[in-house]
């Protein structure tokens, strides 16, 4: 494999972890310039193979447990969702994205139509500059997944990791490194958001932005993009997953127990921070009381009845575990405030004097469709509930 690079200073990525000022981010982005030229060039099978080799790394001893110690203590994950987190999703990341993408677009040469006397041939280049990649707290897989996805089709990136999940992004940034991936291809750079993310899209070389994260977060990267529009050295693409609403809708023939132990899972799993997670939750009225299943309190139970981690040294037998933050805790209890005044909050506190929560059901009727609670993304361990009479179709 050719690891022959440019000298290694001006490419380094940057790997400390003090606050990143608007000089270094420019050094990174001018180091991730440097190592493209040279990037670019690998044979894509080449690429590929410091991906799959990283993979390999991530599922053995030698990364494998340091990387979920950093996502429990870090990030507040339980050995389930970090082994889930660390080592499923992100070694299928590498090995889809190299073996079945990169790879798939490369064979894409043999399906040509060549007319006699003509030569068709697919030649695929990496974008004009860098790609931004912004990634969350809380998967450490999309951090390794939104900086590695350009850079193995030949890409260079500055990657801008979440402030709460420094350390085990990190990790993965070393594995990279340890699996072959030439110094500065990847510039990882610690910092504000402000800082790092506004430098960056201030760059005439920024080619892509690589982002998940809230919706209001990324529209204000698209809106500053749009306004560079005329600096830039060609247009950026932009690809971003923002927040959701997700929900359950339950049909009469469900079954009971499933859709209370599934709901309460799917809702409150990891503390409801992630965009996948139930927040509203549509049932039959008749299957919410007792008298049709009892799904109420079914779920009341559970959730009373769960072990809840303060503090991520007990994360080992605990189902969930504590808030990322204290602004996050604050914004659930904020949320729900107003509904203890009226009697609709089923279950649900803070814990003590620590950042864990235990989950709060929230019980509203069809009047409340349009409340707060029912329309925007909480990121915690908030479900609200809307019992239902209407007929299955009007529901719908």
């Amino acid at each position: 494999m050719n690891t022959q690079m440019m000298p290694a200073d001006p490419t380094r990525a940057l790997c400390n972890f003090s606050v990143s000022d608007e000089k270094l981010t420019k050094k990174a982005i001018d180091g991730a310039l440097l190592s493209k030229a040279d990037w670019e060039r690998w044979p894509v099978q080449e690429r590929a193979a410091v991906f799959l080799k990283a993979a390999d790394l991530l599922s053995s001893d030698a990364y494998r447990f340091k990387v979920m110690a950093a996502t429990m203590l870090g990030q507040g994950k339980t050995t389930w969702q970090a082994e889930i987190d660390c080592i499923g999703e992100m070694c299928d990341f590498w090995r889809f994205n190299a073996r079945d993408y990169a790879l798939l677009l490369e064979r894409l040469n043999e399906d040509l139509t060549c007319p006699k006397n003509v030569w068709n041939s697919i030649h695929s280049r990496a974008l004009d500059g860098f790609v931004l990649a912004v990634s969350p707290f809380n998967f450490t897989s999309i951090g390794g997944n939104l900086a590695s996805a350009p850079a193995i089709v030949g890409n260079t990136v500055a990657w801008k990791p979440s402030s709460k999940s420094i350390l085990s992004n990190y990790l993965v940034y070393e594995c990279l490194e340890e699996a072959g991936l030439p110094p500065g291809v990847i510039q990882f750079i610690p910092g504000p958001h402000e800082t790092v993310v506004n430098t960056c899209l201030q760059s005439e070389w920024l080619a892509g932005v690589h982002f998940t994260g809230s919706t209001n977060a990324f529209q204000s990267i698209w809106q500053s993009v749009a306004l560079n529009i005329n600096s830039y050295r060609q247009f950026p693409r932009l690809v971003g997953e923002t927040g959701g609403k997700n929900y359950h809708v339950v049909h009469e023939s469900a079954d009971p127990d499933h859709v209370a132990m599934n709901t309460v899972r799917a809702a409150f799993e990891y503390q409801g921070q992630k965009c996948s997670a139930c927040s509203r939750l549509y049932i039959p009225k008749e299957m919410w009381e007792s008298g049709g299943g009892g799904v109420k309190e079914k779920m009341i139970r559970i959730v009373n009845e769960m072990s809840i981690a303060t503090s991520p040294i007990d994360l080992l037998t605990s189902f969930i575990g504590p808030m990322i933050d204290e602004p996050s805790v604050q914004r659930c209890l904020n949320i729900v405030k107003k509904y203890h005044d009226q009697g609709k909050v089923l279950t649900g506190e803070r814990i003590k004097d620590s950042q864990a929560l235990r989950p709060f059901i929230v019980e509203l009727s069809p009047g409340d469709l349009e409340k707060e609670i029912m329309t925007q993304e909480i990121f915690g361990p908030v479900l609200a509930v809307i019992p239902y009479e209407e007929p299955w179709e009007s529901v719908l």
